[in-house]
């Protein structure tokens, strides 16, 4: 049970140890454009929820897991999380509202119930990282804050152009920006010299003329030898949610612990 809590943890809060790249300054007409490009998905006006079938898979060392569910996300940091068996029933269960969590694993009748500030919880979460990060990291959006643009630029092979962004608190983010199609490719935080989150995306069709979330989130971690998938199949056009969705009550009969 807690092993499988544990799965789910290190999927939105996975740490790594990307090598970080020297960028190489950009002709100043393209550098004035890509500013140009980045200024404008930044003032875009997107939507605050996802709700969507998800596949999720973890290739790590002797497993290989896949799941089905339904995820729900919020801004800045609400997760509904639900696992489901080829029948459509639910088996598990993630619950957030950005301040405490609830799991549920129907098959056994145990739930685990904590905040997001306990120990057990920031153990997986690497410094920088709070639950208002949440929606941003697997929406492929930036993290809420002000920032200062550090750098702009190539790196190796990519494709153009990256932009390094210091955060007064989460630290330095590095951003591959897809200037044509204005989207994030990759971003991951460096913290102290060190990468302790990277997160890679890729896009199907566009859904509107403002915005595109990705249809995949991959994070490569080094530090689990593993790598972790979250694939949206679908997502549905919704603009409000009940608050409850990111609460949740376990029955009496069940056992419930509590994390510290």
């Amino acid at each position: 049970m807690i092993r499988l809590l544990t799965l789910l943890l290190l999927f939105i809060s996975v740490g790594c140890t990307s090598k970080i790249a020297t960028l190489k300054p950009l002709e100043t007409n393209l550098e004035q454009q890509v500013k140009l490009r980045f200024q404008e998905y930044e003032k875009r006006q997107c939507t605050g929820l996802i709700d969507s079938d998800v596949k999720l898979h973890l290739d790590i060392p002797g497993e290989d897991i896949n799941a089905s569910g339904i995820l729900m996300i919020k801004e800045p940091g609400s997760i509904h999380f639900r696992m489901t068996d080829p029948m459509g029933r639910t088996m598990m269960m993630l619950v957030s509202d950005g301040l405490s969590f609830t799991f549920a694993d129907n098959r056994k009748g145990e739930g685990y119930v904590g905040m997001l500030d306990s120990e057990f919880w920031t153990q997986y979460v690497p410094a920088g990282i709070s639950s208002n990060d949440f929606f941003s990291w697997l929406s492929g959006r930036l993290p809420p804050g002000s920032y200062r643009v550090a750098e702009v630029g190539e790196a190796g092979d990519s494709q153009c152009c990256w932009f390094v962004l210091d955060y007064k608190d989460s630290g330095r983010h590095h951003i591959e920006f897809d200037a044509e199609e204005a989207v994030v490719k990759r971003h991951f935080l460096e913290k102290d010299g060190n990468v302790v989150f990277d997160a890679s995306y890729t896009y199907g069709k566009k859904q509107d003329d403002q915005c595109q979330f990705p249809e995949q989130v991959q994070i490569d971690s080094t530090a689990f030898t593993g790598i972790f998938t979250l694939r949206f199949d679908k997502i549905y056009p919704t603009s409000t949610v009940e608050a409850d969705k990111f609460n949740l009550t376990l029955p009496d009969h069940y056992t419930v612990h509590a994390v510290d």
